[in-house]
């Protein structure tokens, strides 16, 4: 049962950031303003960095692979589950882990920038859900299966 639920949360989670990385791709700017750290207003407020589509598209990809590996671990998926599926599960747990402990400095727990708007969202957003995704895809990569 409690599989489940975190199989359902990591799932939808990671569908709707793929389906927003999709409209990125696709050229929308909806949120944009949100997710890219930029430097403090002090220092001019530019963008750390700029996602070209390719790249974007990659990223899209590899969560969208993420989105599915729950129901893969499961057996949701009418595919056989593969044997590495658990360890992939800690993987994700892992990258989750260290995404939410940050660079030190723009985002993360530790992080010392924290009077731009994406510092505000990653506050509240996203590190709680890297934190929520590490504990999901870390319970599914150890239960029993």
């Amino acid at each position: 049962m409690i599989s489940t639920i975190l199989a359902t949360i990591a799932t939808v989670s990671l569908a709707a950031i793929t389906l927003l990385h999709g409209a990125w791709v696709l050229g929308s700017t909806l949120w944009l303003d949100r997710v890219i750290p930029r430097t403090p207003d002090s220092v001019g407020g530019r963008p750390l960095f700029a996602m070209p589509r390719g790249l974007t598209g990659a990223v899209t990809l590899v969560f969208a692979l993420l989105a599915l590996l729950p129901g893969l671990t499961l057996g949701w998926l009418p595919l056989p589950s593969p044997r590495v599926a658990p360890t992939l599960c800690l993987g994700a747990a892992f990258i989750f882990v260290v995404r939410a402990i940050g660079d030190f400095r723009y985002c993360g727990l530790f992080r010392r920038i924290r009077s731009t708007t994406f510092a505000r969202w990653d506050a509240r957003l996203y590190t709680p859900l890297c934190l929520l995704l590490a504990a999901c895809y870390g319970l599914l990569g150890i239960a029993p299966h």
